[in-house]
Order: structure tokens, then sequence, then C-alpha cells
């Protein structure tokens, strides 16, 4: 994945993006719950989740090289939890029921966590970092909890950004070859990296602590109220939510 973190936010180009920020983030939460709560190895819930995902996807409609990216990295943190079954101790005449229990657990691993990552990264396409400030300060959110998750945004991108320096800087070295230098490398990379990234938020804070900044209350850049669109969508949403809940409550297969 070559995905730059600042690339992704806000890369979607479907009819969700015409929607005001705090529900577009009502909507993703929503769909992440459905996924969370559906019975995932059930005909019927998996039928929800799949038509969530699908939906949402639709929706929101992000570049299809960053869905077949973030799709390859659920794959691969996800699939190799059904490689393990064969290493499962027999257990006697149960020894089929217990594989056939651990495979079970491994599909809904892999159904809930694959799910989970695509709604997502849905979710930060469809909202651009202005977009989540802005849907933030229109939630009933503690002002500290928007402020902290707004930083932990601009921050990650920072350390995404200071890190591809020092690699650039140590691949202009000659350290991208292998042997003692590489491990020489990767032993001094804390003393280089750790130092840049901590000198980088103690001047974030003092032009933050300058600024003001969390003194008061965040306010709003522009005009967000819900409109009848956004209130249709949430209505949608919600009754999925309320089917997946049902679902799970009454055992439905």
């Amino acid at each position: 994945m070559k995905t730059h973190w600042h690339d992704l936010w806000g890369c979607s180009r479907g009819p969700v993006v015409r929607l005001v920020p705090q529900a577009r983030l009502l909507l993703g939460g929503a769909a992440f719950a459905t996924c969370m709560i559906a019975p995932a190895t059930t005909l019927t819930g998996g039928l929800v989740i799949a038509v969530t995902v699908t939906a949402w996807l639709v929706a929101s409609r992000p570049p299809m090289k960053t869905v077949f990216g973030f799709a390859l990295l659920g794959l691969l943190l996800f699939v190799p939890t059904l490689l393990l079954l064969p290493l499962m101790p027999p257990n006697g005449v149960r020894a089929a029921a217990g594989w056939e229990h651990g495979f079970v657990a491994s599909a809904n691993l892999l159904v809930r966590g694959m799910s989970g990552v695509l709604i997502s990264m849905a979710t930060i396409a469809s909202v651009s970092v202005s977009d989540l400030r802005e849907g933030l300060t229109r939630l009933p959110l503690p002002g500290i909890v928007s402020a902290i998750v707004v930083q932990i945004v601009h921050q990650t991108a920072t350390l995404f950004y200071e890190t591809k320096r020092v690699a650039s800087a140590m691949a202009v070295r000659g350290a991208s070859g292998g042997g003692r230098a590489a491990w020489q490398v990767l032993w001094s990379l804390p003393r280089v990296w750790l130092p840049r990234i901590v000198d980088r938020a103690d001047r974030v804070a003092d032009a933050m602590e300058l600024r003001g900044y969390c003194e008061g209350e965040a306010l709003s850049l522009r005009s967000s109220r819900m409109r009848a669109a956004d209130w249709a969508a949430l209505a949608l949403a919600l009754a999925v939510l309320g089917l997946a809940v049902v679902i799970r409550g009454r055992g439905v297969t």
C-alpha cells in the first residue's frame, strides 16, 4: 500500500459526500456497528454484512486502487488465522468438532475484520480533515475528545512525513543494503527517529499554546445543518443496524 495518509482523506467521489460531515461520520459508525453486531457465520447475518459493506462502498465510491489495497491489507491480517487450523491438537473423538469450532471462529474473525477495514477506509475517504473537525464539533462530544482526535490525525501525518524523510536520507547514504550495515542502521534508527519526532511534537505544542488552542470551545467554520437527505440516510442506517440487532438476538440463521 502506497496511499499517503492525507491523500486518503476526502478522496471519495460518491453521493455520500453531499451529506453534511456529521452525517457521514454517523453513517460510517452505524455501518461499522452493523458489521460487528450481525452474526457473520449465519446466512442472514452474512448477507446483512455483505450488503452493508457493498452499499457503503458504492455510496462513498473511493478509488478502486485504494479499495484493493485495503482489501489486501485485511487479507494479510486475518487470513493467517485460517492457516493455524491444521496446527490445532486433536481431542480424541471430538477432534472434528474442535476443528469445526476453530474454523467458525476464524471465519467469523475474517469476515468481521475485512468488513471493519473496508468500512473504516470508506468512512475516512468520505471526509476530509477539515470535514472531520467540522463533523466532530457538530456531534455531542466533549471538546477535548474532538481536539484529541483531530490532533491524532494531524500528528500521524507528521509522523509519516518524518519517517519518510529519515528513510530517504538513509537510502541516499547507502543504508539500503543488507548484511552488517543494515543491522547497524536498524539498531541506531530509534536514536535518530525518536528525537526528531519528540522535537517536532514539542514545537507543535509550543505553537498551539501560543495560539491559545483549546482554551475555548471549538467554533464551527461553516453552516452544516442536517437536511432531509441526511436524516433519511441516518434513518436507513439505523434501520439496518436494528435489523442486525434483531438477527443476533433471535439467532436467525
